[in-house]
């Protein structure tokens, strides 16, 4: 899976970015990749295009802030 073209494809504020900022969006992407786990519900089949679109909006939120990565939030229910 391309990183790059699932942004470009389903966050359509992605491009907009200056790519200091896309650098420290993807950033913020792997490091929730990393520390969350997602569940697909109602027999939902997961797979990186959900999970990055996902996280690539949770970590919009965090752009030029120290990030806290939702400490709280473990796992990330996805319904079809």
């Amino acid at each position: 899976m391309e990183w790059i073209n699932v942004l470009e494809s389903n966050l359509g504020v992605y491009g907009q970015l200056s790519a200091a900022d896309q650098r420290e969006l993807q950033e913020h992407i792997l490091v929730f990749l990393t520390e969350k786990r997602f569940e697909g519900c109602g027999g939902l089949e997961m797979d990186d295009e959900i999970r990055v679109t996902i996280a690539a909006q949770a970590c919009l939120l965090l752009l030029h802030r120290e990030p806290a990565y939702y400490p709280t939030l473990r796992t990330i229910l996805v319904y079809p």
